[in-house]
C-alpha cells in the first residue's frame, strides 16, 4: 500500500499452461523470428535469453513459479 496499491488477487498458473501455452508454442515462434530477423545481434540475443528461461524453468520448476497480482490503485 505504500506505493499506492491496494492488492485485490494473486494467484500462480500450474506447471502445464507454462509449458504447453507459452514455452513449447515459443519454440515455433523463436525460428520464425529468427528467419525474419537473420544475422541480427539483438535478436539473437533476446531468443537466447527467452530459450535459457525456459531452460531454467524445465529444471528449476519444482522450486520457483511466476505469481500474477492484481492490484486496485488507491
Amino acid at each position: 500500500m505504500k506505493a499506492g496499491y491496494k492488492p485485490i488477487a494473486v494467484f500462480i498458473l500450474p506447471e502445464h499452461c507454462w509449458k504447453e501455452n507459452f514455452y513449447v508454442p515459443q519454440k515455433a515462434l523463436h525460428i520464425q523470428f529468427l528467419s525474419k530477423y537473420a544475422g541480427n545481434a539483438t535478436a539473437e540475443a533476446f531468443v537466447a535469453n527467452e530459450r535459457r528461461e525456459a531452460e531454467l524453468y524445465q529444471k528449476y520448476r519444482y522450486y520457483y513459479g511466476y505469481a500474477f497480482f492484481i492490484a486496485q490503485k488507491i
